[in-house]
């Protein structure tokens, strides 16, 4: 997750922002293929 985090650093330094946003979309798209959908989360 450190490496995540100063991957997303250095995307913040160098100041591109689509990247960044590219970077969490990828992020949270491998999250959901990951962690199973869970049925009782949803109230």
């Amino acid at each position: 997750m450190s490496q995540v985090n100063s991957l997303a650093y250095s995307f913040i330094k160098s100041g591109r922002k689509e990247e960044l946003i590219n970077l969490r979309y990828h992020i949270i798209m491998k999250a959901a293929v990951y962690i199973p959908p869970n049925p009782f989360n949803f109230r």
